[in-house]
């Protein structure tokens, strides 16, 4: 598993990119490093999440609990987050969808340039 975090330069968004077989843990992981490491950097949150290289799909149960986990981090409870997904391919598509109905605000794109319009506004 490859996973990339990163402060996009002249910006406050927070880049993750995931590539190869990413497990659940991994992604919990990831949501922790945000919470703990990047979200004091800024006034607010906006995540940029790419999961077009993402081999390893979770099962519909750990979706939700990634979803849910997500949601409930008070420390992205008002974070914008978009997911890049590969060609229409939604490899989190329970997790996003859990997520949204707990409140978050979040949403998917087909390409970087449309996440960054999208997180610019924000």
């Amino acid at each position: 598993m490859a996973t990339k975090i990163e402060v996009i330069n002249n910006s406050e968004i927070i880049r993750v990119v995931f590539e190869g077989e990413v497990t659940f843990n991994d992604r919990i992981n990831v949501i922790h490093e945000i919470c703990t490491d990047y979200y004091p950097l800024f006034t607010r949150t906006r995540l940029l999440i790419d999961t077009r290289e993402v081999i390893k799909k979770l099962t519909e149960s750990e979706q939700i609990i990634l979803g849910t986990f997500a949601a409930s981090r008070a420390e992205l409870k008002d974070a914008s987050v978009a997911v890049i997904i590969e060609k229409n391919i939604v490899v989190n598509e329970h997790a996003i969808k859990k997520s949204s109905q707990l409140g978050q605000n979040i949403k998917v794109f087909n390409t970087e340039k449309e996440a960054l319009i999208w997180l610019n506004a924000k």
